[in-house]
This record gives structure tokens, C-alpha cells and sequence, in this order.
């Protein structure tokens, strides 16, 4: 399951989804969950780094600080879909 555009959600909201998300069942989320951030259309000049800088930034806010760190941001999502590709790849 990954919760995009985290940053959209209102704020006040964010400790909601987390409740939600924290809730389902094993058999729901078998991999868990990721959030992410993107960056808008705003800072399409943006470079990678800036961009993972901005999104790390953001999940230290009160709001979404409680998305356990190996589950925050692109790169930690790339990073497993990434092994669990090269898993199914292997098992073939």
C-alpha cells in the first residue's frame, strides 16, 4: 500500500491515515505500507536530491513523523520494490 501526495492531506488529518493505515490487518497489507511526497508542478526543475531533501523534511513534521523511517519517501519505496523485483526475477 503506498499513501501518495502526503503532503495534500489537511492539516490535522495526517495522525488519521496513520490510524488507519496502522489498523489493517496482516492479510490487508501483507508488505506494509509506504507514504510518499512528491514535488509538485511547482519545482519541476528540482533536482533528485533537492527533492528527497524537501520530502525528508516534510516526514519530521509532527503531522507524519510517526511513518516509521524505512517506510518514508521515494527512495525507500524504489529501494523494496526494487529487492522484491529482483526476488520474483530470482525465483523464476
Amino acid at each position: 500500500m503506498v499513501l501518495p501526495k502526503t503532503d495534500k492531506v489537511k492539516t490535522g488529518e495526517g495522525s488519521e491515515w496513520l490510524q488507519r493505515l496502522r489498523s489493517r490487518s496482516a492479510e490487508e497489507f501483507v508488505d506494509g505500507y509506504f507514504a510518499t511526497r512528491l514535488s509538485g508542478p511547482d519545482q519541476r526543475d528540482q533536482s533528485w536530491d533537492q527533492a528527497r531533501e524537501d520530502e525528508r523534511v516534510f516526514f519530521e513534521t509532527e503531522q507524519w513523523n510517526g511513518v516509521p523511517r524505512d517506510q518514508q519517501g521515494v527512495f525507500k519505496l524504489a529501494k523494496y520494490l526494487s529487492l522484491q523485483l529482483g526476488s520474483m526475477i530470482q525465483s523464476k
